[in-house]
């Protein structure tokens, strides 16, 4: 394969690093690019670009998370536009986020807010740190749509929400990608926090959590350049999710009787009072 412009060398690197050592790589990488950084150096680290103002406020904001489940050993191998670890986890899950968020960079014509987490895989603890600091807080009116690229395969999104605006599947089908059900990432803590909807996309990795763990380069590239066509197309219009679209209808319990009868024990057992 000609991997034609895509870094493999970089994409080497971000695969193989410490999560310690990459917290700091990407504070490093985000300050060369104009970025306000914010970050405890351990469950996240945010890039607040130094002027947020374009024709396609309000933003969009990239996630990915920096961690990988545990790793024996890190040897990896390219073969036929594939990357894996040698009988290991290969953390593509999710580096290659990271890697397309730092290369999107590159070449973006402005800027938007990254969000880079830690601890992911050990049930969102970085993210849910975020969120309890608050220091994202001033930055979130101007956001009208997460995207992590932190999913399997090849042209599929998910989300974790009870529901999707319309506008959002609408924006997202621009772009290729078909809606698939997932289980979990953490762009879902900041939708349940701030109310904004959020996209989780295909980035090319196969197998995750496995020794059989691969990397496809091609599927990663689709995704990449997606991403960077998304940055010069308006989003849709910032809305708030209503905390139903969010988390789903409240239950709501029935009323029950001192007789153990439901609803208001009318003769002809009417239950008006059931929701």
């Amino acid at each position: 394969m000609a991997n034609g412009d895509l870094n493999l060398n970089r994409l080497l690197e971000i695969l193989g690093y410490e999560t310690r050592d990459l917290i700091k790589e990407v504070q490093s990488e985000l300050k060369q690019y104009g970025y306000e950084i914010i970050t405890d150096n351990d469950n996240y680290v945010v890039g607040v670009p130094a002027t947020w103002e374009s024709e396609y406020n309000p933003s969009l904001a990239f996630v990915a998370h920096m961690d990988t489940i545990h790793r024996t050993h890190v040897r990896l191998k390219v073969h036929n536009a594939r990357i894996h670890n040698d009988d290991a986890v290969l953390g593509a899950d999710d580096r290659a986020g990271v890697f397309a968020i730092l290369e999107m960079l590159k070449t973006a014509e402005y800027k938007p807010l990254i969000i880079f987490t830690n601890y992911e895989e050990t049930c969102g603890r970085g993210v849910k740190a975020l969120v309890q600091s608050k220091k994202l807080d001033p930055y979130v009116e101007k956001i009208a749509l997460f995207i992590e690229p932190d999913r399997k395969g090849f042209k599929e999104y998910v989300y974790y929400s009870h529901s999707l605006p319309q506008k959002i599947a609408d924006f997202a089908a621009k772009f290729n990608f078909h809606k698939e059900h997932g289980s979990y990432s953490d762009v879902c803590d900041l939708t349940k926090a701030y109310r904004i909807p959020h996209l989780n996309l295909s980035v090319g990795y196969m197998w995750q959590h496995t020794r059989q763990e691969f990397l496809d380069l091609i599927d990663l590239k689709f995704t990449m350049r997606a991403m960077c066509r998304m940055l010069i197309t308006k989003p849709p219009k910032r809305v708030l999710m209503t905390e139903e679209e969010v988390s789903g209808p409240k239950y709501v319990a029935p009323a029950r009787q001192n007789n153990n009868h439901w609803g208001n024990n009318s003769s002809n057992n009417n239950v008006s009072g059931k929701r």
